[in-house]
């Protein structure tokens, strides 16, 4: 009798297995999942698969080993990305965002497609940097920092995460003070050189320079797979000002 009703429960609970001998058309691909972060300083990270509504997501706690297996997800042909970073942005389907008036976030992020048509699939992502700190030293330009404001600006507002492709949108903030008269902020992954700097003393708009454009004129790459920091010197020249790349340095994530 308890087998009898053992076997009723299980099929109305709709529970489906397959074997060697039936048809495993409709049977899940079994998943492996593996995330290469080459960070020293290790941060969660999330994974999924799939588009706005994902079929799997996994998280994993910062330190914690980079791995799953025996994952299950539909068959067929998938986005699979993983990110890392991400705090007062928005998740938006597979687009982290900006907010208005806010800098990028410290984001890494890696995607990959993914084939699961078939029993068994491995699905293995590295993470790489999608941010680039932009300093300004202003040490040759002012005498004092006092009253002074910078801004920068530009059209790009986030990154689709499931293509690495910046998302276009309009990007605003304020750069902070890390030391007298040098100032930061970080900027996502661009589109062109369309990024701007502006000036501001004692609440007045003195220039607007462009940033971007001193930046692709020294060599900068923003399809780089990891994004690297950059400073620049602001001087002024006459009634000119001019922007001198300080140096930069080189990101490697392996």
């Amino acid at each position: 009798m308890w087998k009898k009703s053992l076997i009723s429960l299980l099929l109305a609970g709709g529970l489906v297995s397959c074997t060697v001998k039936e048809d495993r058309a409709g049977c899940p691909c079994r998943l492996s999942v593996l995330i290469e972060d080459g960070r020293q300083e290790k941060a969660p990270v999330t994974y999924a698969v799939g588009g706005a509504e994902p079929v799997l997501e996994e998280r994993f706690s910062a330190g914690a080993l980079l791995r799953a297996d025996d994952c299950e997800i539909p068959k067929g042909l998938w986005d699979s990305y993983a990110y890392s970073g991400l705090s007062t942005g928005r998740l938006e389907g597979t687009v982290a965002r900006i907010p208005a008036g806010l800098p990028s976030d410290p984001l890494y992020a890696g995607a990959a497609p993914l084939d699961a048509t078939g029993e068994e699939a491995t699905s293995r992502i590295g993470l790489h940097k999608q941010y680039a700190a932009v300093t300004l030293d202003l040490r040759e330009y002012l005498p004092t920092a006092e009253g002074l404001q910078l801004f920068a600006s530009g059209n790009v507002c986030g990154l689709d995460l499931a293509r690495l492709a910046p998302v276009e949108g309009t990007f605003a903030c304020a750069l902070e003070p890390v030391e007298d008269r040098v100032f930061r902020f970080l900027a996502p992954r661009q589109r062109d050189d369309s990024l701007e700097l502006q000036v501001l003393t004692g609440g007045e708009l003195d220039h607007t320079l462009p940033l971007g454009k001193a930046m692709a004129a020294a060599g900068y790459d923003w399809t780089a797979p990891d994004l690297a920091d950059i400073t620049l010197a602001l001087t002024l020249i006459s009634l000119d000002f001019g922007v001198e790349v300080v140096g930069w340095d080189e990101i490697a994530v392996e």
